[in-house]
């Protein structure tokens, strides 16, 4: 595993010199990245993830593409043809079950999203760049290692086997109480 997200990281890094932007350089790296089996197609969802969504600063871009490319391969996909026999609260249920349950799916994202802002101390593009300016060189050095980090925790959360023993790290319900 370590080898493969090491490969991620050298991939996405290269991107950015490329002129990729950071979505854009993750979601690439994860493409190119033997073992990873990331369509090739998921590439043009990143590119309005850059800058934190069109340079707006929110979501860190690099930590968009690590979700896109986690869901590229472990997201939920044909979840709507149902049974029409079927009882629709059950199907509900079901769905929701999927998601937040034992072995939900958004366990991988949360555990991913906590381990990026365990790294950078953010998630958000505004308080990770805040103090360059965004055509500071400074700036630009900082965002590539970002998105390597963000690749290799990508590579590595794409390589999860989800056993049902993951646990939430931090919720939206917790940050409200």
């Amino acid at each position: 595993m370590e080898e493969i997200m090491e490969m991620a990281r050298a991939k996405a890094e290269d991107n950015f010199r490329k002129g990729l932007n950071c979505s854009e350089c993750v979601v690439r790296a994860l493409i190119d990245t033997e073992g990873l089996d990331l369509p090739p197609e998921a590439l043009k969802y990143a590119s309005g993830f850059g800058g934190g969504v069109g340079l707006y600063g929110s979501m860190c871009g690099a930590l968009s593409g690590a979700v896109l490319g986690v869901s590229g391969v472990h997201g939920r996909s044909d979840i709507l043809h149902d049974d029409p026999k079927a009882d629709r609260k059950e199907l509900l249920k079901e769905r929701v079950k999927g998601l937040t349950g034992e072995a939900g799916l958004y366990k991988i994202f949360n555990n991913l999203a906590a381990e990026f802002k365990e790294q950078h101390g953010a998630e958000l593009c505004r308080e990770l760049t805040e103090p360059y300016d965004f055509h500071d060189r400074e700036r630009a050095m900082l965002c590539k290692g970002i998105i390597g980090d963000a690749a290799a925790l990508a590579a590595k959360w794409i390589l999860y086997e989800n056993d049902g023993n993951l646990e939430f790290i931090e919720t939206v319900r917790e940050k409200h109480e």
